[in-house]
C-alpha cells in the first residue's frame, strides 16, 4: 500500500498559475492605472516588472519545449518592455507551450 501523495500534481499547478494569471490580467484590465506605479530595482514600473516576467517564461518554455538553451534571461530594458505596458494584450507564448508539451 502506498502514502497519498500529500502535493499536487504539476498540471495543477500549472493550472493554478494561469487561475492566478488571469485574476492579475483582469485586474489590471479594470486597473490600468496599477500598470504605471514605480517599483524599486532594475525595472521601473509594474508593467516593466511583468514583461520581465512573461519574457523569462518564454526563454524557459523555449528551452522546454524545443530543447534549446536559453541565451540569456531577458532584462528589464529589453525590446517588449518597451511596448508601454500591453502586456494583458499579449499572450504568454511561454505558457501556451508549456500546456501543449504537456499536452
Amino acid at each position: 500500500m502506498s502514502a497519498p501523495n500529500p502535493g499536487i500534481s504539476f498540471i495543477e499547478l500549472l493550472a493554478y498559475v494561469d487561475y492566478l494569471a488571469n485574476r492579475w490580467l483582469t485586474f489590471f484590465r479594470h486597473h490600468p492605472e496599477a500598470l504605471e506605479l514605480e517599483v524599486d530595482g532594475d525595472t521601473r514600473t509594474i508593467a516593466d516588472l511583468i514583461l520581465h516576467l512573461i519574457e523569462t517564461e518564454e526563454v524557459f518554455a523555449r528551452f522546454l519545449y524545443e530543447r534549446q538553451p536559453p541565451e540569456g534571461i531577458p532584462t528589464p530594458g529589453s525590446e517588449r518592455a518597451q511596448d508601454g505596458g500591453r502586456f494583458p494584450m499579449l499572450p504568454s507564448e511561454g505558457g501556451q507551450r508549456d500546456r501543449h508539451f504537456l499536452g
